[in-house]
């Protein structure tokens, strides 16, 4: 089993709690997600290297949602230049 064989039903889940919810929501929940992904993340004592290692962690997820935004907006055809398809948060 690969990481995205434990992904892709994990993420189809998602999708299907949020259908149809308005963006600003869906939005919100990733956001809350991602936050509560990232608190997770602690050097005990340390506060600067908390702080350090959750803006790098942020910076490596940043990256991996632009590389994967170019796929999804293939697999959706959506591009920069056409509207979303209805319904895609």
């Amino acid at each position: 089993m690969t990481v995205t064989d434990d992904v892709k039903p994990l993420t189809n889940a998602c999708m299907a709690v949020l259908d149809g919810a308005p963006r600003e929501i869906s939005g919100a929940v990733l956001a809350d997600l991602l936050a509560m992904w990232l608190a997770g993340h602690v050097i005990i004592g340390d506060a600067e290297a908390t702080s350090k290692l959750r803006a790098r962690l942020l910076m490596q997820h940043v990256g991996a949602v632009l590389a994967l935004t170019e796929v999804n907006a293939h697999i959706i055809g959506a591009s920069l230049a056409t509207t979303p398809p209805q319904g895609r948060a």
